[in-house]
């Protein structure tokens, strides 16, 4: 199974901490340094890590490095350094496991003709949820969560998920208000 930054504190202890499993919660992480500044390791220990091959390698070793020398390295804490700013690496690292990137995009508001300019692409979810944010200036956590929610979507597992990570209730009344600017967009 792979998880993700989504996952809540209990999903995750629930999980084994591994180096493939703990990768694969951080997926779409970009800044390994930050990451690792994040986790607690030093500047020279970051320094060592080193950045001359390719991402994947390098957190595989920032990642290996911490479990080695962090007494407390554990899901919680990683889940902790995760950020959860309103970025694109963030937003695709609750998303991965969602199979209709069509349907989630007509939910975030976007038209079937942008949608269809995205099938040839490499990475069609991810070129979705790009133009999203870049051309719709009411993107939130809260319109992806009430899309996500939608009856046509049904991720309630992954709203949830995003709610928990952020550390907010995400309330009922919060839901309707975005789910109406998601239908009226």
């Amino acid at each position: 199974m792979l998880i993700n930054s989504f996952l809540s504190d209990q999903d995750a202890e629930d999980q084994e901490f591994t180096v493939p499993n703990i990768m694969a919660a951080i997926v779409y992480v970009t800044n390994w340094k930050d990451l690792g500044r994040r986790l607690g390791l030093k500047p020279s220990e970051i320094e060592k890590i080193g950045d001359s091959e390719s991402i994947d390698e390098v957190k595989f070793k920032l990642i290996s490095h911490w479990i080695k020398n962090d007494r407390e390295a554990s899901w919680k804490k990683l889940m902790k350094a995760l950020d959860l700013e309103f970025t694109l690496a963030n937003v695709l690292s609750f998303v991965v496991e969602v199979n209709n990137w069509k349907d989630l995009g007509v939910q975030v508001g976007l038209k079937p003709p942008q949608l269809s300019s995205f099938e040839g692409t490499e990475q069609p979810k991810r070129d979705m949820i790009d133009c999203w944010m870049k051309i719709d200036p009411e993107a939130s956590w809260e319109k992806l969560q009430a899309a996500l929610q939608s009856p046509a979507m049904c991720e309630n597992r992954v709203s949830q998920g995003i709610a928990k990570r952020r550390g907010s209730s995400f309330d009922r009344r919060s839901l309707l208000e975005a789910q109406s600017s998601v239908t009226s967009g």
